[in-house]
C-alpha cells in the first residue's frame, strides 16, 4: 500500500523506539551433560553464533554460504542471531532480496538496518516463518532524508519469548510486516518521526502494545502504526494498548483496545483521493483524554445516505465503550445539507462518558477537509453532538 499525501495528514502526537529482550535460562549443577562430568563441571551457557547478511551469493536463499560474511551459513532447525547491515549497492535486488529457505530457524536476536542513504535500497525478507525472540530494526540519518524506505518482513513470524521489539529511525522509514503469530506478548517501542510502522497480514499474539517514546510532537514527530489489510489481535482476543503512538486507520479490525495518550486519525478524506475509515474493536474499547480522534472526514453523495467507512469515519465497538473525555476533532465537507446524521461511535455492549468538554447536546465547529466543496467562500458545518446511552451511539447531526 502506497500513503498519499504524507504531509496532508493531522498527525497530534505519537513517536516511537523499541529495544529488545533476550531471557537467558537457568542452569543446575544436578544435571549431568553430555561430555561433561557431573563432579565440578562448570557448565557454560550455549553460545549463539551470529551470521551476518552480505548478499553476495547466487541466489537470494538463506542457505548460500555466499550470501554470508565467512562463508557459512546457518542450518536448519539451528538457534542464531541474524545481522542485516546496510549494504552499499544501488540497484535491488543487490543483496537486499533475502529469502528463508529454512525449516525450524530460531532467530535469538534478528538485526536490520535500513538502507536509506544515497545509493541504498531496503531489504525485503521472505520465505519460510521464523521463531523471533528480539527484533530492532534501525534507519540512519541523511541529509537529506529519503522517504518512504520500506525494509519487509513478509515471511511469517512466531514469538519464541515474551520480548520488545526496536524500530529506530533518524528519517521518514516505513518498514512493513507480515502475519505475527504465538501466545507470547509483545510490545513494539517505536521512535520514528515521520515514519508508518505497517503491518500488512494478521496479527494473533498476546497482550500487544505499541510504545511511542516522544508523544505530541507535530508532523515530523508523530509514528505513525497502520493496519490497511490487516487485524490485531481479533482472534487471539488479548489486549491491544496504544500509548503515545499515532494510529492512521484506514480500515482496521483489532481485539479489545486501550489507549494511553495516543493519537488516532480515521482516514483521509476530502478531494478525490479519500479514504474513510472505520476502527473495529472486537471486545471493549477504554479512551482517555490524551488521546486526540480525529476525523477526517464527513461528507454526502447526492441522494444518498451517508454510510460509515464509505463517507466518514466511525469507531465501531461489539463491546463497551469508555470515552473518558477523548478529544474528538471533526473534518467535513462543505456541501453537506442540513439534519444530516453521522453515527461516530457505536458501542454493542454499553456506552460511558462523553467527548472532551462536549456535553450532550451541544454544538461543535467541524473544521475544512479542503475538499473541492470547500473552495470559494464555502465553510464545513456545525455539529451538535448527542450521546443515546440506550442504544450506544454518539452521533454528529449537521445544525448549519
Amino acid at each position: 500500500m502506497t500513503i498519499v499525501g504524507r504531509n496532508r495528514l493531522h498527525r497530534a502526537h505519537g513517536s516511537a523506539i523499541i529495544a529488545a529482550l533476550v531471557f537467558a535460562g537457568a542452569m543446575s549443577a544436578t544435571v549431568a551433560l553430555p561430555g561433561i562430568s557431573e563432579a565440578g563441571a562448570s557448565l557454560r551457557p550455549h553460545v549463539v553464533q551470529t551470521f551476518t547478511w552480505s548478499g553476495l551469493g547466487s541466489t537470494t536463499s538463506w542457505s548460500d554460504t555466499g550470501n554470508w560474511v565467512g562463508g557459512v551459513a546457518p542450518t536448519a532447525g539451528a538457534t542464531v542471531k541474524l545481522v542485516f547491515p546496510e549494504l552499499a549497492c544501488s540497484s535491488f535486488p543487490c543483496g537486499y532480496a533475502s529469502f528463508n529457505d529454512l525449516t525450524g530457524l530460531t532467530v535469538a536476536n534478528l538485526q536490520l538496518t535500513n538502507g536509506n542513504s544515497v545509493g541504498t535500497q531496503s531489504y525485503d525478507l521472505t520465505g519460510k516463518s521464523i521463531t523471533v525472540d528480539s527484533l530492532s530494526l534501525s534507519t540512519p540519518a541523511t541529509t537529506p532524508p529519503q522517504q518512504g524506505v520500506f525494509a519487509k518482513f513478509d515471511l511469517p513470524i512466531v514469538l519464541g519469548v515474551n520480548q520488545t521489539w526496536s524500530i529506530t529511525s533518524a528519517a521518514y522509514a516505513d518498514p512493513q510486516f507480515g502475519s505475527i503469530t504465538g501466545a507470547k506478548s509483545l510490545k513494539v517501542s517505536m521512535r520514528a518521526p515521520g515514519s508508518f510502522v505497517q503491518f500488512n497480514s494478521a496479527v494473533n499474539v498476546g497482550a500487544l502494545t505499541f510504545k511511542g517514546v516522544v508523544a505530541n510532537h507535530g508532523d515530523n514527530g508523530t509514528v505513525y502504526l497502520t493496519t490497511p489489510s490487516s487485524t490485531l489481535n481479533v482472534k487471539s482476543g488479548k489486549l491491544v494498548t496504544l500509548n503515545d503512538v499515532g494510529y492512521f486507520v484506514i480500515q482496521s479490525s483489532m481485539g479489545p483496545t486501550t489507549t494511553v495518550g495516543a493519537a488516532i486519525q480515521l482516514g483521509q478524506g476530502g478531494g478525490t483521493a479519500g479514504t474513510f475509515a472505520q476502527m473495529k474493536v472486537v471486545g471493549n474499547a477504554i479512551f482517555d483524554t490524551k488521546t486526540p480522534i480525529g476525523l477526517y472526514s464527513l461528507s454526502v453523495r447526492k441522494g444518498v445516505k451517508p454510510v460509515a467507512g464509505k463517507d466518514y469515519g466511525q469507531i465501531k465497538v461489539t463491546g463497551s465503550v469508555k470515552l473518558n473525555s477523548v478529544p474528538m476533532t471533526f473534518y467535513a465537507n462543505c456541501n453537506i445539507p442540513l439534519n444530516t446524521k453521522f453515527t461516530v461511535v457505536t458501542a454493542g455492549k454499553g456506552l460511558s462518558g462523553t467527548l472532551h468538554n462536549v456535553k450532550n447536546g451541544a454544538t461543535v465547529e467541524a473544521f475544512s477537509d479542503g475538499s473541492p466543496t470547500c473552495s470559494g467562500k464555502a465553510a464545513a458545518p456545525d455539529l451538535k453532538i448527542a450521546y443515546d446511552i440506550k442504544h450506544g451511539t454518539v452521533t454528529a447531526t449537521t445544525v448549519k
